[in-house]
């Protein structure tokens, strides 16, 4: 049972671990109209089966935090509806673009979120350093200008965002 095991780690770890090691400090990886100029350890998500709209997340490979991100046709996830409220919101900056922070609660669920009006990202607010986090993935974005090369990200089933 443990060699089953182990061999299944493995099996998850050595793709993204063969990815890292090829990589020298940071790649671009594609996810709609941007790129995440990603550091080589980081794991960036895209979800199928979005017609109108792109989502994923973004994480290290030690799986410290995972930041989900929204492109395209997404509610507002900084505006009240239903029962989800808006706790506090506020500006940031990030790389001299502003961005709408807030503390989300939603379902007995506690997100931050920073919002630039194209891309939404989220991460649980009892993640450590989380504003930290979210401005740190912020200052990723970079959008898709003609003869960018950003690699495809890696393909999951769309899990409930």
């Amino acid at each position: 049972m443990r060699l089953f095991r182990a061999l299944y780690i493995l099996m998850i770890l050595c793709p993204a671990l063969a990815t890292a090691a090829e990589c020298k400090g940071t790649r671009l990886v594609g996810v709609g109209v941007l790129c995440f100029d990603a550091p080589c350890e980081y794991t960036v998500v895209m979800n199928d089966s979005l017609h109108d709209a792109f989502a994923g997340y973004i994480e290290p490979l030690d799986h410290s935090w995972r930041v989900k991100w929204y492109i395209g046709l997404w509610e507002k996830l900084l505006t009240p509806k239903g029962g989800r409220k808006i706790v506090w919101q506020r500006e940031e900056e990030v790389h001299g673009e502003k961005w709408a922070a807030g503390l989300v609660e939603d379902k007995e669920e506690r997100r931050l979120v920073l919002s630039n009006g194209k891309l939404q990202l989220t991460i649980p607010s009892d993640t450590s350093d989380a504003l930290g986090v979210l401005k740190q993935v912020a200052a990723m974005v970079k959008y898709r200008k003609e003869g960018d090369n950003c690699a495809p990200p890696n393909r999951e089933k769309r899990e409930s965002f």
